[in-house]
């Protein structure tokens, strides 16, 4: 199973978010970023919602694969 263009790019836009959260709180800790209301915690939240199931799991599935390839070049 592949994510599509959207899925890819959703995964690219947590990816994102993620890196803006940590780099304006370096000292932020996980459980800071779990706990904490930002885009990427509020897509994530979107993404959960029973409605969302499929596309969630691609989305995870692509953001897994980004990840495991080192963001595509990009740092995190």
């Amino acid at each position: 199973m592949r994510g599509t263009f959207h899925e890819d790019r959703f995964a690219h836009e947590l990816i994102d978010a993620t890196r803006k959260w940590t780099a304006d709180k370096p000292g932020g800790s996980l459980e800071q970023f779990c706990d904490g209301v930002h885009p990427a915690f509020l897509a994530c939240t979107w993404l959960t919602c029973k409605a969302n199931n499929e596309l969630s799991l691609l989305v995870f599935l692509s953001l897994a694969v980004l990840l495991s390839a080192g963001g595509s070049g990009r740092q995190m």
